[in-house]
């Protein structure tokens, strides 16, 4: 059961840095204010 657990919380982990690598790029890439407030969202 540990095994389980650990699996899940590896893959949430990834998981989260892409979503967080994802608002990061939009954060960068996009041209203003409003557009860029929406990244992360």
């Amino acid at each position: 059961m540990m095994l389980f657990g650990e699996i899940l919380v590896a893959l949430l982990l990834l998981s989260s840095g892409v979503v967080v690598l994802t608002a990061a790029l939009g954060l960068c890439r996009l041209p203003d204010f409003f557009s860029r407030m929406h990244a992360p969202a």
